[in-house]
C-alpha cells in the first residue's frame, strides 16, 4: 500500500495504522495531533496515560549504521515531545534468519554491532524480523510472520 506522512488504516487489521515518518517533523506533528484529540485542557497525567496506553510507537530499522543512527535521532525527537517509543524492530536481520554463511561473516559482525548498540543504549524492547527471500506483504503474510515468532 502506498504510504505518506499521514496514518493509513490497514485493511483487515483493526486499530492498525501505518505511515512513513519524516524525522524532522514527526515529534511535533504527533504531539499536536494527540493534544488536539484530547483537548488542550488535558492534564499532564492524562496526556501520559494516552501516550502509554493508546499511542505505542515502534521504531523500525535495519541493523546498519546509518538507519540505526537515523532511528536514534527520531527517538530523541520523540522524547523531546515526551513520547517514549514502545520498542524497536530490527528488520531484515540475517542474524535472526539463522544464517551461518562464511561469506556473510563481515555482514553478520556489523549487524551484531548495531544490534548491541540498540540494545545497550537505545531500546527498552527489541523485536526482530528475519531476512526473507520475499517480503511479507499483506495482512495474511504479516499474521503468518507474527504466528511463527510468538
Amino acid at each position: 500500500m502506498p504510504l505518506g506522512n499521514l496514518p493509513v488504516a490497514v485493511s483487515g487489521a483493526e486499530r492498525l495504522q501505518v505511515l512513513n515518518i519524516d524525522p524532522t517533523a514527526a515529534a511535533e506533528s504527533y504531539r499536536l495531533r494527540v493534544m488536539a484529540q484530547m483537548g488542550l485542557d488535558a492534564s499532564a497525567q492524562e496526556r501520559d496515560t494516552v501516550r502509554e496506553h493508546y499511542t505505542p510507537v515502534l521504531l523500525v530499522t535495519l541493523a546498519e549504521t546509518t538507519p540505526v543512527s537515523q532511528a536514534s535521532a527520531l527517538q530523541e525527537d520523540l522524547r523531546r515531545a515526551h513520547i517514549e517509543p514502545y520498542a524497536w524492530v530490527i528488520n531484515k536481520s540475517l542474524l535472526a534468519a539463522g544464517t551461518r554463511d562464511w561469506l556473510l561473516r563481515q555482514r553478520l559482525l556489523g549487524e551484531q554491532k548495531q544490534i548491541d548498540r540498540v540494545r545497550e543504549a537505545m531500546a527498552k524492547k527489541v523485536f526482530f524480523v528475519p531476512w526473507q527471500a520475499s517480503p511479507p506483504i499483506g495482512l495474511s503474510a504479516l499474521q503468518e510472520l507474527a504466528h511463527h515468532r510468538s
